[in-house]
């Protein structure tokens, strides 16, 4: 699994307002970064290596979010910077009448994404339901089923992800659900710098608390 970087609440401080202050920087990081589907801000701090980094915001009003489960194509490594994290594992298994339909995403070689129906039917078998509290970190291979489920209150985390191990992963969704964007070959808008520097300046104020 991805490890996360050793840093002092300080350094985390210190590197936001070296982006939020940084005018390069910031318009580069809000080019890669966008509106995710499934609730949240993603930040995209550093693609450049083998190891990703990224912040993922909550805002405190909340963004629709398309109800799904869904595996990962790379293991991720998330810490609670703020707030917290409603957080779900499940396990499926397929019934031609079951309740939940699976999708098939593919990272395509242009960069944009697939989403498609395959028309297999799952069943939900089990779910455990925890929240992670600022300060805790979780840990996420590619094979485990889960759904974060948006905080009514600021939260962030800092994720680390490990390379893909594959183009493709699957998600469910209850049927009737919206299952956010598809289709194929789908892109993210990406973020202004002022959206940016927006929720980096509101983790950074709860940070320094």
């Amino acid at each position: 699994m991805p490890a996360l970087p050793s840093f002092e609440a300080n350094s985390m401080t210190n590197y936001l307002r070296k982006i939020i202050f940084n005018p390069d920087l910031l318009a580069a990081i809000a080019h890669r970064s966008y509106v995710h589907d499934n609730g949240f801000v993603k930040i995209v701090l550093d693609d450049s290596g083998a190891s990703k980094y990224r912040i993922h915001v909550y805002p405190a009003g909340r963004i629709f979010a398309a109800e799904n489960l869904h595996n990962h194509r790379w293991p991720f490594t998330s810490l609670i910077l703020v707030g917290s994290l409603p957080h779900e594992i499940a396990t499926v298994s397929a019934d031609p009448e079951g309740d939940h339909a699976r999708f098939e995403y593919i990272r395509n070689e242009d960069g944009t994404f697939s989403l498609s129906a395959t028309g297999e039917m799952y069943n939900l078998e089990s779910i455990i339901s925890d929240v992670h509290d600022a300060g805790e970190v979780y840990v996420m291979p590619t094979a485990t089923i889960h759904r974060i489920i948006p905080p009514t209150t600021f939260t962030a985390t800092f994720v680390v992800t490990d390379p893909p191990t594959s183009n493709n992963c699957s998600q469910w969704n209850f049927v009737g659900a919206d299952v956010g964007q598809s289709g194929q070959h789908q892109s993210k808008d990406p973020l202004e710098p002022s959206e940016v520097r927006r929720h980096l300046e509101h983790l950074l104020s709860e940070l320094d608390r």
